[in-house]
């Protein structure tokens, strides 16, 4: 049969894309599809929590506790605020 039931998304920019090293389209077709809305899900929450990694760098809270000059390195941000 066809990889993944057929389903649109395996041909890419240098030919198909037909990556699935423990079988599980072959020995779950059933699950395909929820397999393929998790990695949808997961995708988007690990694109989210990229964009919670970095925004903080360049956008702050108004208030002078939460300033740029009060806690430069977001990294430090944690244990300032907590007052450590």
């Amino acid at each position: 049969g066809k990889f993944a039931q057929g389903l649109v998304g395996a041909d890419g920019a240098w030919g198909r894309y037909e990556y699935d090293p423990l079988g599980f389209s072959k020995n779950y077709p059933e699950l395909v599809p929820w397999f393929r809305e998790a990695e949808l899900k997961h995708g988007r929450i690990a694109m989210l929590a990229w964009v919670g990694l970095v925004v903080p760098d360049f956008v702050r809270i108004p208030g002078e506790r939460y300033s740029f000059e009060s806690c430069p390195l977001t990294i430090d941000a944690h244990d300032k605020l907590n007052g450590a």
